[in-house]
């Protein structure tokens, strides 16, 4: 088998055989027959971004290689590929000691063609404020200077974390929950945790976050919470809160060794907080009949339910259902009902309730909502219609949930200790003669 490295592009036909031995002795095979014709056409360069085994992670600075596969052309002294990234995205070389950039030169060594080059990079995707674990994508293109079409080459970057939020309530006390979640097998580092509150100086926030002990990571399956008092004054529930949270974050090796100190960089994402005052404070709590002294599972008994308004609300008719487990609770006669705090800022209801089995049985629960009512009846001013069919109801009454936190239940997960039913057994008599 014989071998050759074709240097142009042309026509090639194959004649004869030469063995050259030495200067003086050459040997010659007869003509080939048939004759053997190949033709050299011009192969076109390749250009391939190459981001190895691991994943392309957003906002951490990671290698990539860079491949030019020269093909058929030679590439000149003081040649350079041009990269143009989109929005977000930067990089450079990696011998270079100069900053990321969106619009790279990259200067190529003087080579022969159907050389390989391998450039190494340094690239950093922008983390944008993750909620969810959504993949971002960009784009790169690539200008090489012996052709005029350029290449555009697609990356995918992966969150390496998200964050969300909660508000939770404390009869009229409300604290903010913001939980970062790990989301790739590259564990992170999380310190300065920040929670500020953008365009209003009135609202306090304060940090419930230790400053010292255990370090924070998270990763794939692992999880960070932090935690602040929201204190809003005498502020009225109209607008929502703008906050802003910061951590900072660092790529570690392992729960002991952190990759580098230079690779510390800031999360930042945005949250708004609606609805952030209670206006309601429900509590219910179960009582033996008259003449009892325990709850006796089969014995009626009496759900003494108690609303309180504890913050300023236009929502006045309220609706309130007890949800009871059947397996454990009967109520006896109504299960929901409207009052009202026109003029009053607390009401009582006593509602009947039979525990059907002993033990510590959890209280029924009990649910608030508001109550709109139907708007009065209203009569055609048609003086040719009959007044009997101009009458009608503009619209029906109809309820609306408050939001978590507007209404708090002071009695949730509180249980009664329900003493088994009693049972009357009795024996034949028996005699022996």
């Amino acid at each position: 088998m014989v071998k050759a490295k074709a240097q142009e592009k042309g026509l090639y036909r194959l004649c004869q055989l030469s063995l050259l031995v030495s200067s003086n002795l050459e040997f010659l095979s007869s003509a080939i027959s048939p004759r053997v014709n190949f033709e050299v056409m011009k192969e076109p360069s390749t250009l391939t971004l190459n981001k190895g085994e691991k994943d392309l992670l957003a906002g951490l600075e990671q290698e990539m290689v860079l491949t030019v596969c020269a093909g058929s052309y030679a590439i000149a002294k003081d040649t350079s590929l041009r990269l143009r990234t989109s929005r977000g995205l930067q990089m450079q070389v990696k011998s270079s000691e100069e900053s990321l950039v969106r619009d790279l030169e990259v200067p190529l060594p003087q080579s022969e063609p159907f050389q390989t080059l391998s450039i190494l990079l340094r690239v950093l995707a922008e983390l944008p404020p993750q909620k969810d674990g959504s993949i971002t994508e960009h784009k790169v293109t690539l200008q090489c200077p012996w052709t005029p079409e350029e290449k555009n080459i697609i990356l995918h970057f992966q969150p390496p974390l998200m964050s969300s939020f909660r508000l939770h309530t404390a009869h009229t006390r409300k604290f903010v929950q913001i939980v970062v979640v790990g989301l790739n097998v590259q564990m992170l580092e999380l310190s300065e945790p920040t929670l500020t509150v953008t365009g209003n100086e009135d609202i306090k926030l304060g940090s419930l976050n230790p400053t010292n002990g255990q370090k924070l990571i998270v990763g794939n399956g692992m999880d960070v919470s932090f935690m602040w008092q929201l204190d809003v004054g005498n502020m009225e529930d109209i607008c929502p809160i703008k906050t802003e949270f910061t951590v900072h974050y660092s790529p570690i090796i392992n729960l002991t060794k952190l990759i580098s100190e230079s690779q510390t960089r800031i999360y930042r994402c945005n949250f708004e907080i609606n609805d952030y005052k209670t206006l309601f404070v429900v509590k219910s709590r179960v009582e033996p009949a008259k003449g009892n002294e325990f709850c006796r599972a089969g014995t009626m008994c009496h759900l003494q339910l108690h609303v309180q308004r504890v913050g300023a609300s236009s929502h006045s008719s309220l609706m309130y259902e007890v949800l009871a487990d059947q397996t454990m609770w009967a109520v006896c006669g109504r299960t929901a009902g409207v009052i009202s705090l026109d003029s009053v800022d607390k009401q009582n209801v006593t509602l009947d309730v039979m525990p059907l089995i002993g033990g510590f049985l959890p209280l029924p629960l009990v649910r608030l909502s508001k109550y709109i009512p139907a708007d009065q009846k209203t009569y055609s001013r048609d003086p040719n219609r009959k007044p009997e069919l101009g009458s009608h109801t503009t619209s029906h009454p109809r309820l609306e949930p408050f939001s978590p936190g507007q209404v708090y239940n002071s009695s949730k997960a509180q249980q009664v200790h329900v003493l088994p039913s009693v049972t009357v057994s009795s024996a034949a008599d028996t005699s022996i003669p």
